[in-house]
């Protein structure tokens, strides 16, 4: 049987996983038509736009293991991804500064203070890391996603690694997928 600080991390690991599938299926859906004309990978277009239901089941999932910590995740990724987009006008009638701010409320509201600063500076850091790695963006996105971690670990340090660790065992799946080119 497993001690409960071990429960509580594996947990966090594993709705940290799954929301993770979730937020990746979610970024291919939308980024499906711009990943295509970059040559850039996509699990919409390896496996069809259908593979989205296994997103929302992954979700559900991580939403049933550990609700603060699938909901601090899902809203500051959906943020993030917001503030990283030209200014437009969505189907909720807001920019996408309101719908991320609207996110953010609703992530403090449900999963609280402290586990969603750490899934906000976490996944500012993970979309900084990206755009460095995938785009070839300045190396100071590498020093601000650093500060970004360093300030989730203090945060929170167990759900801060715990989303770091599923964070790398996603990175390395998808590296390891990809079809090969030659």
């Amino acid at each position: 049987m497993l001690s409960p600080v071990c429960h509580e991390l594996l947990a966090f690991f594993v709705a940290a996983l799954l929301t993770g599938v979730a937020v990746k299926i979610m970024d291919d859906y939308v980024d499906e038509e711009s990943d295509l004309l970059s040559n850039r990978p996509n699990l919409c277009h390896r496996y069809g736009r259908d593979i989205t239901v296994y997103g929302f089941w992954s979700l559900l999932a991580a939403a049933a293991i550990e609700l603060p910590t699938a909901t601090g995740l899902f809203a500051a990724a959906y943020a993030v991804g917001m503030a990283f987009r030209d200014t437009s006008i969505y189907l909720s009638r807001l920019s996408n500064l309101g719908e991320g701010t609207l996110s953010i409320a609703f992530s403090i509201l449900v999963a609280g203070f402290s586990t969603t600063a750490v899934a906000l500076s976490l996944m500012a850091a993970i979309q900084l890391w990206d755009d460095w790695l995938d785009e070839g963006r300045p190396l100071i996105n590498v020093v601000v996603a650093s500060g970004c971690v360093g300030l989730a670990l203090l945060v929170d340090g167990a759900l801060a690694s715990m989303v770091l660790f599923a964070y790398a065992v996603l990175f390395a799946m998808e590296r390891w997928c990809r079809p090969c080119t030659s």
